[in-house]
């Protein structure tokens, strides 16, 4: 399962302009994609048929070839059609070079130091 790959895609939805189902199925595509090149598949090839697509996601097929249609105009999707590599479904490859940023320049939680003790105001307990 692809956990590199949904770290990847982090951040992308503002950035890409994806609707909310767009980045639903790119979700998707990045979790049942390999994480790193194979001997049967390169990193982001995944082929869930659209049954399986609904079943796990809720998303018609006619929404999943709007999607596909529209992350491949943006350059972050090939798509092949059933037979590639002898598959019975259609074949996605999410290309995440197209929006993977390197891991030291992505946006970090604020850090929030706790205040001391002594700072509080509250003078220690006595004994």
């Amino acid at each position: 399962m692809g956990m590199n790959n949904i770290e990847a895609i982090l951040g992308c939805r503002k950035k890409l302009k994806l609707t909310a189902s767009e980045y639903l199925f790119l979700w998707y595509l990045a979790f049942r994609g390999n994480d790193e090149d194979r001997d049967f598949a390169v990193r982001g090839e995944a082929w869930p048929g659209h049954l399986t697509i609904k079943a796990e996601i809720g998303l018609d097929s006619e929404t999943v070839r709007c999607a596909s249609r529209r992350m491949t105009g943006l350059k972050i999707l090939t798509i092949h059609d059933p037979g590639y590599k002898d598959r019975n479904s259609t074949t996605y490859i999410v290309d995440y070079t197209r929006f993977e940023a390197p891991l030291d320049s992505r946006p970090h939680p604020p850090q929030i130091e706790a205040p001391h003790p002594s700072d509080s105001g509250v003078p220690p307990p006595s004994n």
